[in-house]
């Protein structure tokens, strides 16, 4: 049952309903991540807490502009030992990760003729804001950190109807420290 459930998410990964008003495009999405790089220190499951709004604005055909607006949570709890000098310290160790991201976004679509499909390609920079909180037993650290991103973006529009579709996406955020 559990690899079912896997599967399950990884299909969900990036998922979206999106409403259209020929040239304005609104899109609401339930969002999955899978830790990487320095969060993958902190956390070390992928989390389907998450969610993004974007909108885009057709400026041709092949090419829109707009923003995004995401929000990822990511858990880890573990029981781990600390030693100091001459002691040792056990404790429940909790740490959560909370993103804000705030993005401007473009997008080149690629012409196709298959049962009306957008393939997509584009790019989104901007900034995360980045919650870090870990919480040993009854202590607590917490930081805020604010990041310049870009992020790669792939994907497919697959239209349902006139005004409803599906939006399946990969992307990579990627935050430097400023």
């Amino acid at each position: 049952m559990r690899k079912h459930i896997v599967i399950f998410l990884f299909l969900l990964i990036g998922l979206t309903v999106l409403a259209q008003n020929q040239d304005v495009k609104l899109t609401a999405s339930w969002s999955t991540a899978i830790p990487m790089g320095a969060t993958n220190d902190y956390v070390k499951f992928t989390s389907g807490r998450g969610f993004q709004f974007e909108i885009d604005q057709n400026v041709n055909p092949r090419l829109s502009i707009g923003g995004t607006f995401a929000w990822q949570a990511f858990f880890n709890k573990s029981y781990t030992f600390y030693f100091h000098d001459n002691s040792v310290i056990s404790a429940t160790k909790r740490n959560y990760i909370n993103t804000l991201v705030l993005m401007a976004n473009t997008k080149y679509y690629f012409p196709t003729t298959v049962n009306k499909l957008r393939v997509y390609i584009g790019v989104e920079i901007g900034t995360t804001a980045i919650e870090n909180d870990e919480i040993y037993g009854v202590y607590r650290n917490k930081e805020m950190y604010w990041h310049f991103a870009v992020s790669p973006v792939l994907g497919v529009d697959i239209p349902m109807s006139n005004a409803v579709g599906i939006n399946i996406y990969l992307k990579y955020l990627n935050s430097f420290k400023t």
